[in-house]
């Protein structure tokens, strides 16, 4: 069979077939250099078959595995153990091509970078998300909500006396986003109308009871004749 036909299960290889394909594939060769590089270790027989195994079970380009591989060095987590799981979980997922590869991790990374403003705005430090701040922040993930509008709401928040409150600021967001709010200019304008429009509606207030009092005085001097 040959060594890059796909195959059911994920295989093994012996030393001196590994040996044999490195000797007589350039290709792999080079993807064998340039994994050891991105992973900065140099391999043992194990490593080299676990990188075959990318090869032949799931087949994906050199491109695609020096990237996945790349990531995995990134986070800090280059065991052949996660590198396979996290292979599976991406073919089982569909995300099969370099393409797709890479826009998956650059959405993984921005939802990094999103978190550690998150979790540094409201003061949790590094401590786990309880399920509820969980649930919320990847309603904000899903709704493609900036940091920014994020920050917003959580001040409004703490203006109204409510403090760092996960509930309150994903309310205001709720809303915003139920409006078509989606830009930090959007919610500006939109809190500045609502300002405008309690105005308005003091100034009409004042009015009524103003009136009000006018009546009621021109009633008092009325029974007093």
């Amino acid at each position: 069979m040959p060594l890059f036909q796909q195959i059911k299960t994920l295989p093994s290889y012996t030393g001196e077939q590994i040996s044999r394909l490195v000797d007589s594939n350039p290709d792999f060769k080079m993807l064998a250099d340039c994994a050891q590089n991105v992973l900065e270790k140099d391999f043992t027989p194990n490593d080299f078959s676990s990188l075959l195994q990318l090869k032949t079970y799931y087949k994906f380009s050199d491109d695609y595995i020096l990237m996945l591989l790349a990531y995995c060095h990134e986070i800090d987590a280059c065991s052949w153990a996660y590198i396979r799981k996290t292979s599976k979980n991406l073919y089982d997922e569909g995300i099969d091509t370099y393409e797709k590869l890479e826009a998956h991790f650059a959405a993984r990374r921005n939802k990094r970078s999103l978190e550690y403003k998150v979790r540094k705005l409201f003061g949790i430090g590094m401590r786990e998300f309880t399920k509820r701040e969980r649930d919320i922040f990847d309603s904000w993930v899903g709704l493609k909500l900036s940091f920014d509008l994020i920050k917003r709401a959580y001040e409004i928040s703490v203006d109204n006396g409510k403090g760092a409150n996960w509930q309150y600021t994903n309310k205001i967001l709720e809303n915003w986003n139920a409006s078509g709010v989606k830009t930090l200019e959007d919610a500006e304008n939109t809190i500045k109308a609502g300002k405008n429009k309690l105005s308005m509606s003091s100034f009409d207030t004042d009015d009524f009871f103003e009136a009000a009092l006018k009546r009621s005085n021109e009633r008092i001097k009325e029974r007093s004749k």
